[in-house]
């Protein structure tokens, strides 16, 4: 038989004093997880994008640029409620300006 785990997002300062969890119960504040994201249509979200352990794999060479240029062109053609206002790219790491119009932020990324 397995251990189940029932996964809970509270704010703890509210609810600590009257919420009695059950036994497997895991708050997301002790699992270090981030909230929700409110996916609200018509939001401005800045993103950024990070190589991984921070390597410097997106050089500024026009073969690296023309690599990032297509493939937030094939997100932004998948996912046509997200528009596309500024971008930045770094050596290690990408900067975007998106307006989600239809709620899309998590089928673009």
């Amino acid at each position: 038989m397995t251990d189940s785990v029932t996964l809970v997002r509270v704010s703890l300062p509210r609810f600590s004093r009257t919420l009695k969890p059950r036994p497997g119960t895991v708050f997301a504040e002790a699992t270090r997880m981030r909230r929700l994201r409110q996916l609200k249509p018509g939001a401005w979200w800045s993103v950024t994008v990070r190589c991984a352990r921070a390597e410097f794999r997106l050089r500024p060479d026009e073969e690296r640029t023309n690599a990032v240029g297509f493939f937030l062109a094939k997100a932004l053609t998948a996912c046509p409620g997200v528009k596309l206002a500024a971008v930045t790219q770094m050596s290690n790491h990408i900067h975007l300006v998106l307006r989600d119009d239809a709620s899309e932020l998590s089928n673009f990324m």
